[in-house]
């Protein structure tokens, strides 16, 4: 069991070059210059020892303090001049003060590229770099007046595909039906309104709101909030796997024997059978103790349960009880050295299990958890206790973790293993403090929660319900206080477009959040990564920004090998062997159609869908504005009208290189004077007055005005749009919108896709960081 101790009044955080080197705590007794139970360099300490002699120990070693002292969690005093005192009260800017610079109001990034090019990660997404503050934007606008001064109409669109895109049909009330048993799309149509192919107004305004979001220096809106989770053992990220043994294991436990070391640890889990009650709550059992050697679960070699069924009934006895050895674990001295000793771990192990009853045999329940590289052990729980007073009791917001981690294999989902009619599930468990069950899952070492979601990552200014923001002003706001939509979005109609026809794009490796090497900003040091950053709050990273699709030139898309997985269903409907190595174009026609088939109606196919997507033509439509004023409108206009050679995405498939599309657009101002004088005249009545010159020139008038505002410069002075697309974030957005050349886009693709994650070198395996879009 971990030592007791008593409240602390300090925390004395020391680090080198942001790397922590140590943490120590400062009690109220019996002295505060007694440090029990400190952690330094990876090793545990009984002794007590005085400040004063740590820190000359640290300095002795070459270390450069760097002190922080937190008291009840807040910063009281630090070392660094750079880092921000906790008491310190963030201000909000606004317009009118005009000190805002957008040259230098950015997030605190961090240098993300590296020295060496086979250490960048590839990626078909990148980040825009996330604003340090929000422009605030006066709300003094109200629908139900007249403003003289404020400009309404529409910008007529024509989008015309630079690739295939695709935006997916909504479901007939029978495909609807059916998708519900099998969970996959089925229907493989472009979206259309009575036959009519056509782009919804939605999916544009959710591709311009994004992009106006970032150029307007706004909130950040629509971020995930989920909880996040882990599994390290081996993992690059040696604070990862830290923080993991803290969660898992009591330990390690040293004991020095001489010159000689051992390393014990022992569970923090327990283990117990997961049932759902007639109210629909859920409960644990425990698995109960056996009186012989007080365990409730044991493990297994693999060898010995190898023909056995996950969650099978088992019968086995158990060897003597002592600590065994699992396996190597590197130890570091303090003298800077590393050893390779023994690891033990404290449990049972079974010496004969069977599938029958023999004399002297106990029962229980086999569980097997995936076979992992060099794995060797499973597990065998106990049966569960009768007494109704040691259930457990599993909180709904318990439940609802487990159930948002998007991670987790279906294969070993124990809540979906009860909803298929099970009585009961093994399951193994930490309780908090309280005695409370805190997280569970299928195995002892079980993926465990992140201490920080997603949000908890982005600045409060950036999340502050009482600014207002140029992007809520216009797309409009939930809040209590907050203003209608003074923009609509038209769908956009499509016009002699051509289809691609049924086809299969490629199965996405899609990395998730959890990849922290690729979401969050990582810190470099003199040239070295300094650990990495991860969903923690001791580390306390800001996202990387606003994630967005690089375009691809002439990249294949469309599936090529059809793979083990489909080859294997093939294999049962045709009853004949099928090459995983052969490519879908080698099948016949009829062939490719019934492969299409399977894939849309099979609910065992799971990692393919069909698609048809448009691949030329054209698709018109309107966004209409209401009561703008010249710098929104040319905010708007700024996101729209992109500089030459940039193109928008929208639709499905983006990673593939799908959706890059080209928007020209016609500004039409509407006479509002002529408008509520005339009886008759409608939206529908209003004409671009003046040549198409003059409506360009408007608009290009429109532009300048925002970024002058920006700026805080006169539009007049210089090529002021490109000053602006010139800025640190902006630079960035620039360059993910960038087509490539003809005769840049093998290498600009290849630097811009996912690697396999199979492999034994991948990236994520070596936790490659992202370098920044301009230094890809």
């Amino acid at each position: 069991m971990e030592n007791e101790r008593k409240p602390a009044k300090l925390k004395v955080r020391l680090s080198n070059r942001g790397k922590r080197v140590a943490d120590l705590i400062i009690p109220d007794e019996p002295h505060p210059r007694n440090l029990p139970g400190m952690i330094l360099d990876d090793f545990a300490v009984d002794s007590e020892y005085d400040v004063t002699f740590i820190f000359e120990l640290i300095q002795y070693k070459g270390v450069k303090k760097h002190l922080t002292i937190f008291k009840n969690n807040q910063v009281i005093y630090d070392s660094h001049p750079d880092v921000p005192k906790s008491s310190e009260k963030e201000t909000e800017m606004k317009m009118e003060d005009r000190d805002f610079d957008v040259f230098n109001d950015i997030s605190k990034h961090k240098d993300m590229s590296s020295t060496r090019e086979n250490d960048k990660a590839n990626a078909p997404y990148n980040f825009v770099p996330l604003n340090r503050d929000v422009l605030n934007s006066d709300l003094s606008v109200f629908q139900d007046k007249f403003h003289p001064d404020k400009k309404s109409g529409f910008i007529e669109l024509t989008v015309k595909p630079k690739t295939p895109i695709f935006i997916r049909a909504a479901d007939t009330v029978e495909e609807y039906r059916e998708k519900q048993k099998t969970n996959k799309p089925i229907n493989s149509d472009f979206f259309n309104i009575n036959g009519s192919k056509c782009i919804p107004g939605s999916s544009l305004r959710g591709m311009v709101r994004t992009l106006f979001e970032i150029v307007t220096w706004s909130k950040l809106s629509f971020v995930e909030n989920n909880d996040l989770y882990f599994r390290s053992f081996k993992d690059k990220s040696k604070q990862l796997q830290q923080k993991y043994n803290n969660k898992i294991i009591y330990g390690p436990i040293i004991t020095r024997h001489g010159t000689k070391l051992d390393i014990k640890i022992k569970f923090k889990f327990a283990a117990g059978y997961l049932f759902r009650n007639k109210n629909s709550n859920y409960i644990i059992k425990p698995a109960r103790e056996h009186p012989g050697d007080k365990f409730s679960f044991y493990r297994a070699h693999k060898n010995d349960v190898s023909a056995m069924r996950n969650y099978e009934h088992v019968y086995f006895q158990v060897k003597p009880v002592y600590p065994t050895k699992d396996s190597k674990h590197w130890y570091k001295s303090q003298s800077g050295s590393n050893h390779k000793v023994d690891l033990y771990v404290e449990c049972a192990m079974i010496d004969k299990i069977s599938s029958t009853n023999s004399p002297g045999f106990r029962s229980g329940t086999l569980v097997k958890s995936g076979m992992m590289n060099n794995k060797h052990w499973q597990w065998v729980l106990n049966e569960p206790v009768s007494n109704t007073k040691q259930y457990l009791t599993v909180s709904p917001d318990v439940i609802k973790s487990y159930q948002d981690d998007s991670d987790r294999d279906e294969e070993w989902d124990v809540l979906k293993q009860i909803a298929n009619g099970s009585n009961g599930i093994p399951v193994f468990y930490i309780l908090n403090s309280k005695g409370e069950v805190q997280e569970f899952g299928h195995t002892g070492y079980f993926r465990v929660k992140y201490d920080n979601a997603i949000h908890d990552h982005i600045s409060h200014s950036l999340d502050n319900d009482d600014i207002n923001d140029m992007t809520s002003n216009l797309f409009g706001s939930i809040n209590d206080d907050g203003s209608a939509s003074r923009l609509a979005f038209e769908d956009l109609i499509a016009r002699k477009t051509s289809d691609e026809g049924e086809c299969i794009p490629s199965i996405l490796g899609t990395p998730k959040p959890t990849s922290f090497q690729l979401y969050l900003e990582q810190t470099k040091s003199e040239g070295q990564w300094v650990d990495y950053n991860t969903y923690n709050p001791s580390e306390n990273a800001p996202i990387r920004g606003y994630k967005l699709y690089w375009h691809k030139n002439n990249e294949s898309w469309q599936l090529e090998k059809i793979g083990k997985q489909l080859a294997d269903l093939l294999k049962k409907k045709w009853s004949k062997f099928i090459d995983d190595e052969r490519t879908f174009d080698s099948f016949t026609p009829d062939e490719q159609k019934q492969i299409l088939d399977i894939i849309k109606n099979d609910e065992k196919e799971k990692h393919h869908t069909v698609i048809n997507p448009v691949k030329s033509g054209e698709f018109k439509g309107r966004i209409r504005f209401d009561n703008l004023s010249p710098v929104e409108l040319g905010a708007l206009l700024f996101v729209l009208d992109l500089p030459e050679n940039h193109f928008h995405k929208i639709g499905m498939g983006k990673p593939l290189g799908l959706g890059s599309v080209e928007i020209d657009t016609n500004l039409v101002l509407d006479e509002k004077t002529t408008r509520y004088n005339e009886f008759a005249f409608g939206w529908f009545d209003i004409k671009n007055s003046g040549s198409k010159d003059d409506q360009q020139n408007k608009a290009l008038s429109y532009k300048k005005d925002f970024a002058a505002f920006l700026l805080n410069e006169a539009k007049e002075d210089g090529d002021i749009l490109n000053k602006l697309w010139n800025s640190p974030r902006l630079k960035e957005l620039k360059k993910m919108l960038e087509w490539p050349s003809d005769e840049n886009s093998q290498n600009w693709n290849s630097k811009r896709y996912y690697p396999k994650v199979e492999s034994s070198d991948s990236q994520f395996r070596k936790r490659l960081v992202l370098p920044k879009p301009s230094d890809v």
